[in-house]
């Protein structure tokens, strides 16, 4: 629901906003988090899935998904100003989409969203055939041509060209509905020309090294040149990853994928966001904690991290690059949105919006990571129950999980 005072398309009017699972964090340059800006609307509150886009001073969020597997998809776009700390209403999508991918096109100041499912609910969403377009001029919504791939959970990232050589929206990964679900290594590539009478069309980029879903893509301006960036991921298979590669934008669409220095703890579900100097914010995401309860120990999923790092690429933009670890944020999520905005002095700003915090953890559970590694300690050191958790974490939600339904027979047996 909206707020009943709001206009769609009306920028003087504000959003209410009200404590709750709306929490937005910013991280400054300065190397601290901080609360000090207004909470997602109240009535948008505990959203996952969406796409969280910047543009200028503002960041966009799209879509999502409300409360668990059965939840609503959302139509909503609201815009954060970051100078004024206010929220705003965009207009609706067409659809309902979550878990689909978006980038923010300066040249015609328009952003670009591909992949992803739309509906109406969480449980009968179908994969995204096409794709879209917003002008933020008109505050309009326009159909473009959808990829020739699934990309279910896949993530986005956007390039301007030099020398009007246009725009390239780069789709990665995923799931694949039509191969089982099973994860993707596909790239498309939709190339916008400069000339706005020219449609844009889409052609096929180089696979990834390594197919995985529920990834997050940045752009490092390295060496003169832009490169897109794949970080982490769920494999399709049960397990996590936190590989990184690279691939060079050319204007071509040419180039391989090359092996970044992977994250320290594997991870999906995370959000990135690109800062200058050739780095991303890699914040939250979901881990794997080892748990021992009954004398095996037994990877469960679904728990969310305080995680925030740092990846350079560098100035040349030719090496593995390196992670730098920073202050992690107040509240451990996964599903999330983040984005940077620079301010008028050259300082970025790193918000962090919405998300989900952990599946339950099993009764009597201790996490139990292995001795000596400092990364999976700090991991499990930021689990963070949550009654909130989305049921794909497991075939029928958290309690499915072979820990978590023992635990919950013993609980109701002893009458806790």
């Amino acid at each position: 629901m909206r707020d009943t005072h709001v206009r769609v398309g009306d920028p003087s009017v504000e959003l209410r906003s009200a404590p709750g699972p709306g929490r937005v964090e910013l991280f400054p340059e300065a190397g601290f988090w901080s609360e000090a800006v207004p909470e997602m609307p109240a009535a948008f509150a505990g959203l996952s899935g969406f796409a969280a886009v910047a543009a200028g001073p503002d960041v966009y969020l799209i879509g999502g998904a409300r409360g668990d597997g059965g939840g609503d998809l959302s139509r909503a776009v609201l815009r954060f100003s970051a100078a004024r700390g206010t929220w705003y209403l965009g207009a609706d999508l067409p659809r309902g989409r979550h878990r689909h991918a978006a980038a923010y096109d300066p040249g015609s100041r328009s952003i670009l969203v591909a992949g992803g499912l739309e509906g109406e609910r969480v449980d009968d969403a179908a994969p995204a055939a096409g794709a879209l377009r917003f002008d933020l001029g008109s505050g309009a919504w326009a159909e473009v041509a959808g990829p020739p791939g699934a990309h279910v959970g896949g993530c986005g990232a956007g390039v301007s060209l030099p020398d009007g050589g246009g725009f390239r929206f780069y789709l990665v990964g995923g799931f694949d509905p039509s191969d089982g679900g099973r994860a993707t290594a596909r790239v498309d590539v939709l190339g916008v020309p400069a000339d706005a009478s020219a449609a844009p069309a889409w052609e096929a980029g180089p696979p990834l090294r390594y197919a995985r879903g529920d990834l997050g893509c940045g752009v490092l301006e390295a060496g003169g040149a832009a490169h897109v960036a794949a970080v982490g991921g769920d494999t399709g298979d049960g397990g996590l990853t936190g590989a990184v590669e690279i691939l060079p934008a050319a204007p071509g669409g040419g180039g391989l994928w090359r092996t970044g220095a992977p994250l320290a703890v594997p991870r999906a579900r995370l959000a990135v966001a690109a800062l200058p100097g050739g780095r991303l914010s890699v914040t939250g995401g979901e881990v794997a904690v080892d748990h021992d309860a009954s004398g095996d120990t037994e990877a469960v999923r679904g728990v969310a991290t305080h995680g925030h790092d740092v990846f350079s690429l560098g100035p040349g933009g030719g090496g593995p690059g390196a992670w730098e670890t920073r202050a992690p944020m107040p509240s451990a999520r996964f599903g999330h949105g983040a984005a940077a905005v620079t301010s008028s002095h050259g300082d970025p700003t790193v918000f962090v919006f919405g998300g989900r915090g952990s599946c339950p953890r099993p009764a009597g559970a201790a996490p139990a990571p292995p001795a000596g590694d400092r990364a999976r300690a700090a991991a499990a050191a930021a689990l963070a129950p949550s009654s909130s958790c989305r049921k794909s974490v497991w075939p029928r939600g958290c309690a499915s999980h072979p820990r978590a339904a023992a635990a919950a027979r013993s609980s109701r047996t002893a009458g806790r």
